[in-house]
Formats: structure tokens, sequence, C-alpha cells
């Protein structure tokens, strides 16, 4: 009975895969066919689509230029002093879960990522380390993070490693599963650590992310200063 239900929604599932590209060539089909009988109307067509992307083309021009400046405005501010000066008690219950999923990357990789999480301006204690590896990868991937384990230990509050089953039934394969299982294991320490979960704020990095120095500082006082914390 539960291979039924997965065959049934696996043909669910191929059927939303192929839908995006029928829709896309549907498109171009008829976009060819109506030209020939309504050329006007198509042309008309056409041209008002063009504007509205040239329109959206300016818009998002705008806002990067918009988001450039205000990010060179942040990054010269010190946010761990100014968390410090304004939530001088909050701060302090505050922990960061930063989860790093790898399959296959090269350990160079994954260093230069851990090592910029470990030279941000922010309290290493308050920072969970997880690298969340594969168990499809499983001999490259366990060397890899033994290895990296001993070279950041003790840089953080804790350096959790965990392991990714494969072929769970009904999971895609991919970085979400991965994640979201290593935030499930991650949560057995914060437990035991007695950290309540309202004070961790998780972040998630793919094997090449490479933080800002400021970055993890920026977020506490973001979240901090939310309306729903205060």
């Amino acid at each position: 009975m539960k291979d039924i239900e997965i065959n049934r929604k696996k043909k669910y599932y191929r059927l939303f895969e192929i839908l995006p590209g029928f829709f896309t060539w549907a498109t171009f089909a008829l976009a060819v066919i109506f030209s020939i009988y309504y050329p006007v109307f198509i042309a008309s067509l056409i041209i008002v689509y063009a504007l509205v992307w040239l329109v959206r083309a300016f818009i998002m021009s705008a806002r990067l230029v918009v988001a450039y400046k205000e990010f060179k405005r942040d990054v010269v501010i010190d946010w761990n002093k100014k968390c410090l000066q304004k939530f001088p008690d909050r701060l302090n219950k505050i922990y960061h879960l930063a989860i790093l999923a790898t399959y296959k990357e090269e350990i160079d990789t994954v260093r230069h990522s851990i090592r910029a999480i470990a030279e941000t301006n922010y309290s290493l204690d308050k920072i969970i380390f997880v690298l969340a590896i594969e168990e499809r990868d499983k001999e490259n991937a366990r060397k890899i993070a033994n290895a990296l384990k001993q070279e950041f230990l003790g840089k953080f509050k804790k350096f959790i490693i965990t392991e990714h089953p494969q072929d769970i039934i009904g999971e895609v394969k991919g970085k979400g599963g991965n994640i979201t299982y290593a935030a499930k294991e991650s949560l057995k320490f914060i437990s035991e650590a007695k950290i309540p979960t309202e004070n961790v704020i998780v972040t998630t990095l793919d094997a090449d992310n490479r933080v800002h120095k400021e970055y993890f500082a920026c977020l506490s006082y973001k979240y901090l200063s939310a309306e729903r914390y205060l």
C-alpha cells in the first residue's frame, strides 16, 4: 500500500516537473501560429511584454544601487558594539546556529567558509556550528569533517557534525533535506544545553559561503530590534 502511494506521488512530481517546460514551448509555438493569423495583435503583445520587462529592469537597477549604498554604509558599523550599547542584557541570551551543508566539496572550500565564521566580530561562544554532510559521500565527507573538527576544536560553543541518511522515503535528494536533518539533530544539543529555542537564530550556508565579519552581530541587532521581540 505504501509503495502504491509513493508511486502515485512520483507521478504527480513528474507532472509538475513537465509543466514549466510544456508551457514555455507552448507559448513559443502559439506565438508563431497566431502571428500568421493575427500579426498586429501578436506584435502589440510582444511590445507590451518588452516594455514591462524594460520597466522592471530599471526598477531592479535602482534597487541594486540603493542596496549597494546601504551595504557600504552598514559594513563599516561596529554592530557588536551597537548591540552591547542598546541591548546589553538581551544580547547575552542570543545564540546563533550556523548550518553549513556540504556535498563532495574540497576541504579547502569548506575550511575557508568555517574560518570566515571563526573570524567574525562576535562572541564565538554564542555560535553553534553544524557541518552537515551526506551519507552518499560518507567516505570523503567523514574524513574532511573530522579533520576540520580537530582544526576548529574549541573555537565555537559547539562543533557538531551531522550525517544526512540517504534514500529517506518520500524525500527529494538535495540541500534542503540535509539542512532539515541537521537542524533536527542540533536540537538535541540545544535542549541539553537548556538554551530556549526562541533565543536561537538559524543561518544556513552553502559550502562556499563566507560570511562578513559583521554578519552575526548585525543579524543579532536586527533580530533584537524587531517589533515582535521588543
